[in-house]
């Protein structure tokens, strides 16, 4: 067995965004399969850990379309008071956009406030950390490096990290 959909879809999207996000090169074709995927598996929203992924596929694809109409969905579901886990579901997806198109400070903006609350849409905290990732991506290369090596010290102090040791290496002091 390969696992359950949420798990095949969410890793997935995971590793996609991270092998993006570190400056590499997705091979061509596996959005789509994702995409595909996550459509048949996952067609509407309100299953918060599986939408925040989904607003990190949409993104990364640049489909502005659907990440909009993801969005729009969540944050409706938000206000009917349908979604348990609240505004950091709709915010993820908005930052996941920001950062795929260069919005880095964007994407900060909307994260930085929500980062204590991203344990409300679960997953384990390894599978979350996409998010503080983006994160902290997004505070480097939009130049808020006090900000960054603060995020990183905390990380470095939870558990050793080479990429994190490596990361802050690379911080303009």
């Amino acid at each position: 067995s390969l696992g359950t959909p949420i798990n095949i879809m969410t890793d997935t999207v995971s590793l996609l965004w991270r092998i993006r996000t570190y400056g590499h090169e997705v091979p061509a074709g596996l959005w789509e399969t994702a995409r595909t995927y996550a459509d048949t598996k996952f067609p509407k929203p309100g299953l918060a850990f599986a939408d925040a992924h989904l607003g990190l596929l949409s993104a990364a694809m640049g489909d502005r379309i659907a990440a909009g109409e993801r969005i729009e969905a969540l944050t409706k579901l938000v206000e009917e008071g349908a979604m348990a886990a609240g505004p950091i579901v709709p915010a993820i997806c908005r930052a996941a956009l920001a950062f795929a198109e260069g919005d880095y400070a964007g994407c900060a903006r909307i994260l930085e406030p929500m980062a204590g609350d991203v344990a409300r849409i679960g997953g384990s905290g390894a599978q979350r950390e996409i998010i503080e990732d983006t994160l902290l991506l997004a505070l480097i290369r939009s130049g808020e490096a006090t900000k960054a090596r603060a995020l990183l010290d905390e990380r470095l102090h939870r558990r050793p990290s080479p990429r994190d040791t490596l990361w802050k290496s690379q911080i303009a002091a």
